[in-house]
């Protein structure tokens, strides 16, 4: 038995899915846990959880179902139309006086109680006017006649200033043409240069070629590395053949020690046969040599 303390967070992803997180601290240690609860319909719900124990270490899963009653819903009533109101006559507005001028003018009057009002009404500013339609100043000029001969100024100079815009325009594109052609003359001089110096290239390669393919004079230098080399290969030579004399004199030495070596095997073989029947084998001991 003891206390129980913790805190549990709710969150709404939408109105059929929730997500719930507890921690829980009491006699048993901490508990975390989690779960997932989702209204598969009105009346149903289903929910997953996740809980761990520190202090165990261990985990539990619980998978829950809920039943729910829904709400009756209520059936929605018709609505009565509403009753057609009295028909009310308008009432009539005075008309106060017009001014012409535009300056304002400030009316006021005593509220007196009419046989068709309910009660007094607030009449400090008269009926509406507009001053600037009824003022002289206000009013637009009267349209005059146009002058035939100063609308043909008009289209005129307006044609003028279009054809003056269109000469800019076609200057300006003439001179961009023109530095264009510059452009491209310089770029066409720049590349029958690089061609120029291509072939002469070419020509030079071509005359070091032939040059090479022809056999010349040796020189100084070139016959006294000519005799250089031809010492060295009779030197070689030399040291071939006397190396050849040295491993067949080997050969030779070697034939020579096996023969030797067969010679000597022949008379130990000679010598042994000859002392071995003459000692007596009654008497013989084991210091005896033979």
């Amino acid at each position: 038995m003891g206390a129980t303390a913790g805190l549990a967070v709710a969150v709404l992803h939408r109105s059929d899915l929730e997500t719930v997180l507890e921690a829980t601290a009491g006699p048993q240690g901490a508990l975390f846990g989690g779960a997932f609860r989702w209204s598969l319909t009105p009346k149903l719900g289903v929910s997953l959880g996740l809980s761990y124990l520190p202090r165990e270490s261990s985990t539990r899963v619980s998978l829950g179902f809920a039943l729910a009653a829904a709400p009756r819903r209520q059936r929605p009533q018709p609505r009565t139309a509403p009753a057609p109101a009295a028909a009310v006559a308008p009432k009539a507005v005075p008309k106060g006086p017009t001014f012409l001028d535009d300056r304002p003018r400030f009316r006021m009057r005593i509220a007196t109680l009419a046989p068709s009002d309910a009660g007094p009404r607030h009449l400090q500013h008269g009926p509406f006017g507009d001053p600037g339609r009824h003022s002289p100043t206000a009013r637009p000029p009267a349209l005059q006649p146009a002058d035939p001969q100063e609308l043909r100024a008009r289209d005129l100079e307006s044609s003028s200033e279009t054809l003056d815009a269109r000469e800019r325009r076609l200057r300006s594109a003439e001179a961009a043409l023109a530095a264009r052609d510059e452009r491209l003359a310089a770029e066409r001089g720049r590349l029958e240069k690089r061609v120029a110096d291509l072939a002469a290239l070419g020509e030079r390669l071509e005359a070091r070629e032939r040059q090479i393919k022809v056999p010349g004079k040796p020189g100084d230098r070139e016959l006294a590395l000519l005799e250089t080399e031809e010492k060295l290969r009779l030197n070689e030579g030399e040291q071939a053949a006397a190396a050849a004399v040295a491993r067949a004199e080997a050969e030779r030495g070697v034939a020579r020690e096996r023969e030797l070596l067969q010679a000597e095997q022949r008379a130990r073989a000679q010598v042994r046969a000859a002392v071995t029947p003459a000692v007596p084998p009654a008497t013989s001991t084991p210091d005896a040599h033979p």
